[in-house]
């Protein structure tokens, strides 16, 4: 039986305390000894006992007791030749680039059982080899990187990346039960789990290639790339959702459905607001993701079967719960849905599967007097949202993630206020809800006292801030984008007149977020770079603008392999990219490159290794640095 996650850590609790009392014995032995030393002392002193000397003292009386160790003891100039040796040393292993996971990271680990695993995005990873290149300077860094930490990136020689084209992470658990012994497994610390681009109708050259270009760039890109098309990075998580939710693609999409690729006009800005799948992930909220999710998910349903693709028509709903706890914890008892025009069309009170601990009054409102009669359950709100709400609805609230545990359900399509609205100016921070309505609304909510809130009251206070979030624009609201905060600009003197991202351009038209290449922002920092790729797949790193120089097209697995290698050592980056779907012998062949490549990195740099995977498949994601440590003390290398 495995163990649960609390199980797993009591465990290792144990095991630490036990190691613990394993050194205190150890301890106590050493104090036996001593104190024999000293009955020796004594006897042969005649019952008088000398002055005792610091334990591991280098001198000793000519008829004290024997040294502890046969090593010599050093002294005078040997002595502090060593200590200088050794703050050498110490100084030296300080300069040397580490990597290691977070729990993040950890979580998606081919060694986790796979229903404790929850896999991570090719986002995750492209932000990594970004900063493996750029460090501070990558555009979104004030993101930190939420699965792995990367110390002294800067000491990295080079990064050397090679994506396999038809292997999963499936595929590579069962090659390695098969074959341990002609496993590549042991190279790579880290084996972990990612969402294939192909889930979601994207590839590796697109995810690991594109990034957002930051404001200080906007102009001098536009006059760069004249006839780039503008993207929004947001826009990037539609395509996560099609590895997630069940969406149905909608055949009059191209009418009405915002294209990431096309302008952003004002009355489009809702689409441009939802959460996504990253975010939604950093915000707990409940998502049928493989792994530890789902099993902690078991119970939850989803608001459709299945989910038409978003769109300019999508209607907007609002939903506030309030809970109760009981034995079994916080559940839901009342819950109130509005729509765009704040008008209430759904609204009841929820009698729990559980006994009733605390009402919780002064926060949910609701009184035991209340409850008495009510016969509706959680499912049965659930199955009422499932017929009233459309598959295509953006559902809205304050820190909805909270109200959808409490509802159990999972929903694609989210607006949440406490995200869009930030006066803190730090992006974990959140502002309460009757603090933004009486910012922004300028409407005092939540002033009932001890007699709780209103469910009613809180879902149409949000749907008034997402209203008046698109009537002013994307940064409205937002203090990290430089958007208009009224009242605190009243009171403090600020200017008001902010620059929004959709604000109109020249001659009308509206301002577009462009994309560029990592690897063009790369060169302008002078960092050499190389994509070397099968003639098949380069089309894909062809249609990113600002790659034309760093592309080295080659026929055939040996040839492109055989480029590879002679273009890892002479660039700080690499992509190499394989299609073994032609290959008779696939294993034997990715052993033999991924042995290759790695023979040709050099001490202190990374290589990864990508199993893109496929539409039903995740992706399996290698990481191993190449550690020599070289004493600076002495002329020759030791392996670490």
């Amino acid at each position: 039986m495995e163990l649960s996650k609390r199980d797993r850590r009591v465990a290792s609790k144990k095991r630490k305390i036990a190691a613990f009392l394993d050194v205190a014995a150890l301890n106590d032995q050493d104090e036996s000894v001593q104190e024999k030393r000293l009955k020796r002392v004594h006897a042969s002193h005649g019952g008088a006992i000398p002055p005792l000397l610091p334990l591991g003292a280098s001198t000793h009386a000519k008829s004290g007791p024997p040294p502890l160790s046969d090593k010599p003891l050093l002294s005078g100039p040997a002595f502090d030749d060593l200590r200088r040796r050794l703050k050498e040393r110490k100084k030296y292993l300080l300069t040397l680039p580490n990597f290691r996971l977070k729990s993040v990271g950890e979580d998606a680990s081919l060694e986790v059982p796979p229903n404790l695993r929850t896999p991570l995005f090719m986002s995750d990873l492209h932000k990594l080899v970004t900063y493996m290149i750029m460090g501070n300077k990558m555009p979104y860094a004030c993101e930190s990187l939420r699965w792995c930490q990367l110390e002294k990136w800067n000491r990295l020689t080079h990064v050397n990346c090679v994506f396999i084209q038809g292997l999963s992470a499936q595929s590579f658990l069962d090659h390695r039960d098969a074959n341990p012994e002609q496993s590549v497994s042991g190279m790579f610390p880290h084996k972990l789990e990612f969402i294939s681009p192909a889930a979601y109708d994207s590839n590796m050259a697109s995810e690991m290639v594109i990034i957002p270009v930051t404001k200080r760039r906007q102009d001098a890109l536009r006059k760069l790339h004249k006839n780039s098309s503008g993207i929004l990075k947001s826009g990037e998580a539609y395509k996560f959702y099609r590895s997630i939710f069940p969406i149905v693609p909608n055949p009059d999409s191209g009418k009405n459905k915002v294209n990431v690729l096309d302008t952003i006009a004002p009355e489009e800005l809702k689409l441009h607001l939802l959460l996504n799948a990253e975010q939604m992930l950093g915000e707990n909220y409940p998502m049928p993701l493989p792994g530890l999710r789902s099993d902690k998910l078991r119970d939850y349903v989803l608001s459709n079967d299945k989910y038409q693709e978003v769109s300019l028509e999508s209607p907007m709903y609002s939903l506030d719960c309030e809970m109760c706890l009981t034995r079994e914890g916080n559940e839901l008892t009342r819950i109130c849905v509005v729509d765009s025009d704040c008008k209430v069309v759904y609204h009841s009170l929820v009698k729990p599967q559980n006994e009733i601990v605390n009402y919780l009054t002064k926060y949910s409102g609701i009184t035991k007097q209340m409850l008495v009669g009510v016969e509706k359950r959680l499912a049965d709100v659930q199955n009422d949202l499932r017929d009233l709400l459309p598959a295509n609805a953006i559902w809205v609230g304050q820190s909805l993630n909270s109200d959808l545990h409490a509802m159990k359900m999972m929903h694609p399509y989210v607006i949440d206020t406490s995200v869009i609205y930030n006066i803190t100016g730090q992006r974990h921070r959140k502002t309460k809800l009757s603090m933004l309505s009486s910012l922004f609304l300028k409407e005092a909510i939540q002033t009932a006292g001890k007699q709780g809130h209103d469910p009613i009251e809180d879902a149409i206070a949000a749907m008034k801030l997402v209203n008046l979030k698109l009537e002013n624009g994307y940064s409205f609201g937002d203090g990290l984008l430089g958007g208009r905060i009224p009242n605190l600009e009243e009171e403090y003197g600020r200017d008001q007149k902010a620059v929004d991202p959709v604000d109109p351009g020249e001659e009308g038209q509206p301002k577009a977020c462009l994309i560029t290449s990592v690897l063009d922002q790369a060169k302008k920092e002078k960092k050499k770079l190389q994509i070397v790729v099968q003639s098949e797949l380069a089309q894909e790193y062809k249609d990113i603008p600002g790659n034309e120089d760093s592309i080295k097209e080659t026929d055939g697995f040996k040839a492109t392999l055989q480029e590879a290698c002679d273009s890892v050592l002479n660039n700080q980056l690499t992509f190499c990219h394989l299609q073994v779907s032609d290959v008779a012998k696939p294993w034997k062949s990715v052993q033999k490159a991924v042995k290759k490549i790695w023979s040709h990195t050099s001490n202190n740099g990374i290589f990864i290794t990508v199993l893109t995977g496929t539409k039903e498949e995740n992706a399996m994601v290698g990481i191993a640095l190449k550690r020599v440590q070289e004493d600076p003390s002495t002329d020759t290398p030791s392996s670490e």
